[in-house]
């Protein structure tokens, strides 16, 4: 009889261990989130909080959508999923579900990298001249850089099209009489994500 208690207490003790180890975890983490910008290269989210921020490398064209690959904690599951396409936007969220059932929530920060540009104006505006900025940090693509003049009313008027652009140089020319009058204006230019008003400049004659 007491082997068989003993035998019994063992099994017992067999089962409780067994059934220990497979409790339910309880993590509920984003522990990579990983996004491709070319077929080369990809960026890391840092995880801090409930916060997933991506740092948008400067100079490349800032996506209205990403795909990103996602790891979460083991036995975890999330949504979105990892590899579908979300909006590269604050208002993306994902939902990590531990396998107890514990959630946590994460947001998306989409943060701009582009360093802040400056510009100066390097010649005195004559109207049907020509209009050169030098600068530092332009975007040189004119579909990403505009470039308006600001009169005293705050009607603008965009100088287009642009002859020349670098990254650190803009040239393109004044309106005409038709278009634009004497006197003086602020200068405003858009280039990536930012935006920068300098002035008043006077044009000439």
């Amino acid at each position: 009889m007491s082997c068989t208690i003993f035998v019994l207490a063992l099994f017992l003790t067999i089962f409780s261990a067994c059934k220990k180890e497979y409790t339910d975890f309880p993590y509920h983490n984003i522990e990579q989130f990983q996004v491709s910008i070319d077929e080369k290269s990809n960026i890391d989210a840092v995880i801090k909080g409930d916060s997933i921020i991506l740092y948008w490398p400067p100079f490349i064209n800032i996506p209205d959508s990403i795909t990103p690959q996602i790891t979460v904690s083991e036995r975890a599951s999330i949504l979105p999923a990892s590899g579908k396409k979300v909006a590269y936007s604050d208002k993306t969220s994902y939902r990590v579900t531990a396998q107890d059932g514990n959630t946590k929530v994460y947001h998306l920060k989409r943060l701009n990298n582009q360093p802040i540009f400056d510009f100066e104006l390097a010649r005195t505006m004559t109207r049907g001249g020509l209009f050169l900025l030098s600068g530092s940090y332009f975007v040189a693509d004119t579909s990403k850089t505009k470039v308006y003049l600001i009169d005293k009313s705050k009607k603008e008027t965009r100088i287009n099209p642009i002859a020349l652009l670098t990254t650190a140089r803009l040239n393109a020319a004044v309106p005409a009489v038709s278009v634009i009058d004497t006197g003086s204006y602020h200068i405003k230019m858009i280039t990536g994500s930012r935006t920068l008003i300098k002035g008043p400049f006077k044009i000439a004659r």
